[in-house]
């Protein structure tokens, strides 16, 4: 590779398109795929009862496999059940196959009647509810279940499916209430109505049942505070308690910012089960006794256990340091979990820099990505990007090099030189991780036509990466990538084209010329989260000539999906200050899914600035995967509503100021952003560029 200095060092400093040199791998042009025949989908559907990596191919071909699949709904029980499954994980690009699975709803045997009501639900079958509907009535308590599972989803009206859970609750079976309590949780703010069932059945639930019950009142919110009392009330009882001690804690911090909780959760981490207990501790409350219950902690014996705690305080306390040091002296297991942790502390651990060399040093396999990663956080010395930059030219490594790359940004012209011949890599997926690093590190020129290529791969997961991507590193800035964006809005997979009308929206205005076939996309018959990106999209790109944009969006107000609903308000807000949403936001903002909430929220905001919704987007902030083991997009998606509100969200600016150095980057650069548009000071205090 470094046969291309010369040439790419013309490509930094002048502009120009670089040649690769002669001898140099230039991309592979992409392989065309080969259907599988009929007969050939057919003979993996009858495999798929006992064939794991069949299963996973039917699923990964997604829209081509669902003819089999709905042809297997026709054969014997096992293969009806297992064709229902696959429907259900292929998702909305199934939807072909909905009239089939209603007819599976009248099928004798209750295990095929209770998957076929879940993937109803799962593929986004609108028309299906009112035969779910009916199937509440159903004489198997798994099948109506199921049923209502489907029904949340669909969006149907809680009040619809309330009574069927509540009964539920009361159900000698455990898996009956247990199914019953996670189902009321899904319902949020709507399952207030459930709080008196749930009341009741808190007197006499098991402990693994006091858990799901309470983890569906924090759900609730402050719906649930008549719920309190009685949740106390079970925290003070000693058998089992350290099953539920954290679900109650958090369900009393949620629906009352109760000080009980704190409490709670210290003494629920002083058990031997307490580690689950740390990550919402110190989200709640970061007082010296809570870091000295931490710190307690990093004297465990299992080594994934000290990790939790020391990722969690990070350079919060001295103790983290000298703790990683000794799992460094550990097992493999312990010396590969502590490196990156480490690396985490960034300058702090410098100390580790001779340790963590040791290691690599001793370790046979050699030295690992990651090791140069956490060298690179500690001292972020020339030497230390180079030895990750020469990843790149090892085949085994140079995914991870890559993606270290792209979060670590690291400045500098040998970096670039690097990152541009990387771009001729055979594997798509480095490819893509040097160009969004390119931009990140300096808006290079050829970032932005590397991920338009990108765009053409055979794999659909690859196409609705890159285009997330372009909308959310590149948006304004994208404009190129508008017409192959328009192409992929016409893509075999839904998720591809929910990508690409997503990209399109953050490409703004200038992104005019994919209007009309944003409209052609709402005119189909498209699921839901193609037809609420396309809305959104719309909204962002505000059309000079809105007249036939406002009607679309006005139809879009009727959709059965709550999200293209709340966006369709959004968007008539954004293109033509259209008010005719605005009965629609008053229930959104008290809805089951998040992204309608927040959807709901920032169009409200744009109406009359109401008054709840900072209110609602900080709680967002403060509340939203407290446990630790959910993805971060509730949150992201708070702290762009709120950079978008501005200055009038000020009192977010604490919240957002915990996030800018979070370790998920997407949130941490949503935290970033919105921080400099609300409170450019707090942000330059906190170290944000």
């Amino acid at each position: 590779m470094r046969t291309l200095i010369a040439a790419s060092v013309l490509t930094v400093v002048a502009g120009v398109a670089v040649v690769p040199a002669t001898g140099q791998p230039t991309p592979e042009s992409p392989k065309p795929h080969r259907s599988p025949s009929e007969a050939e989908l057919d003979a993996m559907v009858s495999d798929a009862r006992n064939d794991f990596g069949g299963t996973y191919k039917l699923v990964a071909l997604g829209p081509a496999a669902v003819p089999a699949l709905t042809r297997g709904l026709w054969g014997d029980t096992a293969t009806r059940r297992a064709c229902v499954g696959l429907l259900a994980q292929i998702g909305p690009d199934a939807r072909a196959a909905a009239p089939s699975l209603v007819r599976l709803l009248g099928d004798d045997d209750p295990s095929v009647r209770a998957p076929a009501a879940r993937a109803l639900g799962a593929i986004g079958a609108h028309r299906a509810v009112p035969a779910l509907t009916k199937l509440l009535d159903d004489p198997s308590a798994l099948v109506r279940l199921r049923a209502a599972e489907a029904l949340i989803a669909l969006g149907a009206s809680a009040d619809t499916v309330i009574p069927v859970l509540t009964k539920a609750l009361k159900a000698e079976q455990p898996d009956e209430a247990h199914v019953a309590a996670r189902l009321l949780a899904d319902l949020g703010p709507e399952a207030a109505p459930a709080v008196p069932a749930i009341i009741d059945r808190l007197a006499d639930a098991s402990p693994l049942l006091t858990g799901l019950l309470a983890d569906a009142l924090g759900r609730i919110g402050p719906g649930a505070r008549d719920a309190l009392p009685a949740l106390r009330a079970r925290t003070k009882e000693g058998t089992g308690a350290a099953l539920y001690r954290t679900q109650a804690a958090l369900a009393l911090w949620r629906v009352d910012r109760d000080p009980a909780a704190v409490a709670l959760l210290h003494g629920s981490a002083g058990t031997k089960e307490g580690v689950s207990s740390l990550a919402p501790l110190w989200r709640i409350d970061r007082s010296k006794e809570t870091v000295a219950v931490l710190e307690r902690w990093l004297k465990a014996e299992d080594s994934s256990d000290v990790v939790l705690a020391a990722e969690t305080l990070g350079t919060a306390s001295d103790a983290v340091l000298p703790a990683l040091l000794r799992l460094l002296k550990g097992d493999s297991t312990a010396r590969a979990l502590a490196v990156p942790a480490l690396g985490e502390l960034g300058p702090a651990a410098r100390d580790a820099l001779e340790p963590i060399r040791q290691n690599m040093n001793a370790r046979r396999s050699g030295a690992w990505a990651e090791d140069f990663v956490a060298l690179y956080r500690i001292a972020p010395t020339p030497a230390a990007v180079r030895a990750i930059t020469d990843l790149l030219e090892d085949k085994g490594r140079a995914r991870e090099a890559a993606e270290a790359l792209k979060e670590l940004r690291p400045a500098g012209l040998a970096v670039v030189i690097e990152l541009l011949a990387a771009l001729d890599a055979s594997d798509e997926h480095v490819r893509f991780a040097c160009a969004v690093a390119l931009w990140r590190i300096e808006r290079h020129p050829r970032a932005l036509p590397a991920m338009i290529r990108l765009l053409r791969s055979n794999e659909p997961r690859m196409r609705e990466a890159v285009a997330t991507d372009i909308g959310r590193e590149f948006g304004p800035d994208a404009k190129a990538a508008v017409p192959e964006l328009v192409k992929r809005l016409f893509d075999p997979f839904a998720s591809v084209r929910a990508a690409s009308a997503g990209a399109l929206g953050r490409v703004g205005p200038d992104a005019r010329d994919a209007v009309q076939p944003l409209l052609a996309v709402l005119d189909g018959d498209e699921p839901a989260l193609v037809q609420a990106a396309a809305v959104e999209a719309l909204g962002l790109i505000r059309p000079a000539d809105s007249g036939e944009v406002v009607d679309a969006l006005k139809r879009k107000l009727k959709h059965p999906d709550a999200l293209v609903r709340a966006q369709a308000a959004l968007a008539l807000l954004r293109t033509a200050d259209d008010r005719s949403g605005e009965k629609e936001l008053e229930a959104a903002l008290e809805w089951r899914a998040h992204q309608v909430r927040i959807t709901a929220a920032e169009a409200a905001w744009l109406l009359n600035k109401d008054a709840r919704v900072v209110p609602l987007l900080i709680r967002a902030l403060e509340e939203s995967n407290l446990e630790g083991t959910r993805r971060e997009g509730e949150r992201c998606m708070a702290a762009r509503a709120l950079g978008r509100i501005g200055v009038d969200a000020k009192d977010s600016a604490p919240e957002l100021v915990k996030l800018v150095s979070h370790r998920d980057a997407a949130l941490a650069a949503a935290a970033r952003a919105a921080l400099k548009a609300i409170d450019p000071e707090a942000a330059k205090r906190a170290g944000v560029k």
